[in-house]
């Protein structure tokens, strides 16, 4: 066997490279002269140390040697932490899992109860959180710790609350980190941890109740990435009486920097019941643990939640409701479905799945969108997201919820309270929405998909509750249906039973959305079974209240048409656009159904007469550039874009763009059937 300082070499244990035998010098005979040249310097490679022992400690017995080794003879994972947080900066540093270790009841490292045996503790480097006092690892240097889903970790005690993996530095990576607890964190990344990862793994609690937070992310941390990992049933008694998958939060080190650039992805939070440990629920609606939390003022810059699933919560699965009140700007929390929530009766609008930070402006742009909110109504949960914002104006709340789907919930799917402008559109409900009430009072003959949703105060029921929020624009409704030789044409009037509130500015787009009812009709590929409602499309730039409009996408049968009219904001140059409620609903027949075509031309024209400006201007009055014409240099061109409408029902609110120059304009005049209209571009000169 290889020796190195007289000790046998631990297989996997050492420092793996290369290198040259002693350093040898070479002469080279170049022009006649003598020339001294030293060999290359050898190549460092990486290390690798392979944990094979399941002990917490001792730690490495000489972190200058090179080699994962303590007086025991063995490599515990604090020793293999100790070696590679002391090796070179220029080497790549791994740590493995022997074989030897199976993943099975035996393969849990028992972390020691009291401060004095952990790694780091308050006075000994380590800069704590808010809540722990210490861990049982630190990470002072980039590596790749690989657990393999067979190391695991829990404590030996809960009394005093700890740290499991304290990260900080850059680049560490995290991969397939199975049933790691501790008493207090599994893992923080600390303030001055970056580009640094946690891939791979479940970490479920059941056994016991010993873990409040699985991750927490400090101030100052930057680019911090979590993904593919499953993560449920933390402590219910920790942080604000509640436990947290993955929080963020302020430490003594560094409490007034940002959050930056955090991704979280495909993680499925999961609070069901198992085994018989203290988070368990007999109503199979899991523990009180928080998804993710935002505590202790802390500012995020740049968040990314996707693809990721939320199921079982007695609390709110997103959470920004705290007394010190956190700051987000960039949010963009997409894709994700949330399933069976029941955080409060269906009168406490503010416990919803979502919960937004209290009295917060939002910077940047944040989106809520393409998510899935999915309850059992007999939870009798009332909201899905909740906001109140910092004031009842008409500024930018640089807040959009849309494109997501809601069912199950029965008071006010989205709650929006002193909220400035928010953008609510492209939403659509389930047919449970609002099951808890089977008509609306007021229009007792019209069953709950059919009634209209303008709302006077909090504790109406709606799919969407405006408190000092847009502005409070007018909902328009679709009045009467038209007579059209195809396709479905409808008029939209100015809701005339909201005595108080302004019109929308205008131009206006309008959703359209279409329902079979209160209830789903039987599955089919363009109505499929518990969805309430089908998004058809918008129509932009609508100038006027009393506009007829032909109404977009496929009509999947007889049933009601409903709109939602978004306002252009509070501005003559734009601003956010201002969303109404969801109108009242307009019995329709699907009749027959036109789609629009339509064929675009691009032409080239140079010598345009002086002051031409316009499409009228500029075509058929100037010289026409064929595709094979040279043009000759300084040229000044001008390009038209015509737009004809080959279908058979006329065509408003065409956008035209180039494949190559991008957006051109929109052409806000109708185009008839067989009629044509057009747009330009300046080139300048060649």
């Amino acid at each position: 066997m290889e020796t190195l300082s007289g000790r046998p070499a631990r297989v996997g244990g050492r420092r793996r490279f290369g290198f040259l035998g002693p350093t040898t010098l070479v002469w080279l005979a170049a022009l006649g002269s003598g020339i001294l040249v030293a060999p290359p310097a050898a190549a460092v490679s990486d290390a690798v140390f392979t944990v094979d022992s399941v002990a917490y400690g001792p730690g490495d017995a000489d972190t200058d040697d090179e080699r994962c080794e303590n007086t025991n003879g063995e490599c515990t994972l604090l020793a293999a932490i100790e070696q590679g947080n002391a090796m070179d900066a220029a080497v790549a540093v791994s740590i493995e899992v022997s074989s030897v270790i199976d993943g099975g009841s035996s393969s849990t490292v028992e972390a020691p109860a009291t401060s004095a045996d952990w790694e780091g503790s308050r006075g000994v480097g380590y800069v704590p959180n808010n809540e722990d006092k210490g861990a049982y690892y630190r990470i002072t240097r980039s590596m790749t710790i690989d657990l393999d889903n067979r190391l695991h970790l829990a404590p030996k005690s809960n009394s005093s609350s700890a740290t499991g993996f304290w990260v900080e530095a850059a680049g560490v990576h995290l991969r397939r980190f199975t049933d790691i607890f501790a008493s207090g964190t599994s893992i923080t990344f600390s303030p001055r941890s970056s580009d640094s990862s946690l891939i791979g793994g479940e970490t479920v609690q059941f056994a016991n109740d010993y873990s409040d937070r699985f991750v927490m992310i400090m101030a100052g941390a930057a680019n911090i990435t979590i993904k593919d990992y499953k993560v449920g049933r933390m402590k219910s008694t920790a942080v604000n009486g509640y436990g947290t998958m993955i929080g963020f939060g302020r430490s003594s080190a560094d409490p007034n920097s940002p959050v930056t650039n955090t991704v979280i992805s495909s993680v499925t939070f999961d609070n069901a019941p198992e085994g018989s440990g203290r988070c368990t629920a007999s109503d199979g609606t899991g523990c009180n643990t928080h998804g993710v939390a935002f505590f202790d003022a802390v500012k995020i810059e740049g968040l990314a939640v996707t693809d990721s699933a939320f199921n079982n919560f007695k609390v709110p699965a997103f959470y920004g409701w705290t007394g010190n009140q956190p700051t987000i700007a960039d949010l963009d929390l997409r894709d994700n479905t949330f399933t069976d929530i029941q955080v409060g009766s269906q009168a406490q609008a503010q416990k919803a799945a979502v919960t937004l930070p209290h009295g917060q402006k939002f910077g940047g742009l944040n989106y809520i969108r393409g998510n899935k909110f999915l309850n059992n109504p007999n939870l009798n949960q009332g909201t899905a997201i909740y906001w109140f914002g910092p004031g009842s104006g008409t500024v930018d709340s640089n807040l959009y919820i849309e494109d997501n789907q809601f069912d199950g919930y029965v008071l006010q799917t989205i709650h929006l309270e002193n909220a400035n402008n928010v953008t609510v559109r492209r939403n659509t409900f389930g047919a449970n929405t609002l099951a808890g009430l089977a008509v609306w009072p007021n229009w007792p003959d019209k069953v709950i998909s059919q009634f209209e949703e303008f709302v006077t105060g909090v504790t109406d029921r709606a799919m969407l509750a405006q408190v000092g929020t847009n502005g409070r624009p007018r909902p328009w409704y679709p009045a009467a249906v038209e007579p059209s030789a195809c396709g479905l044409k409808v008029r939209v009037d100015s809701n005339n039973y909201q005595v108080s509130g302004s019109e929308p500015v205008v131009p206006v787009a309008i959703d359209f959305y279409w329902t079979k009812g209160s209830t789903a009709s039987p599955a089919s590929a363009a109505f499929p079974a518990g969805q309430a409602e089908v998004y058809l499309g918008t129509v932009e730039n609508v100038q006027t209240s009393g506009s007829v409009i032909a109404v977009p996408g496929q009509l999947p049968g007889d049933g009601y048409v409903r709109i939602q009219t978004q306002g252009s904001g509070n501005s003559a140059t734009g601003g956010q656009p201002q969303s109404t409620q969801y109108s009242r609903m307009l019995a329709v027949k699907a009749g027959a159904q036109c789609m629009p075509e339509m064929e675009l031309n691009l032409d080239a024209w140079m010598d345009v007469p002086a002051g031409a400006t316009t499409y009228g201007d500029i075509f058929g009055q100037s010289t026409e550039l064929l595709s094979a014409s040279q043009v000759p240099l300084g040229a000044d061109v001008w390009f038209t874009y015509t737009v004809r409408n080959t279908g058979d029902v006329p065509l408003t609110g065409v956008k035209v763009q180039d494949t190559l120059g991008g957006y051109v304009c929109v052409i806000t005049e109708e185009i008839p059937v067989d009629g044509s209209a057009g747009c330009v571009r300046h080139q300048g000169a060649f």
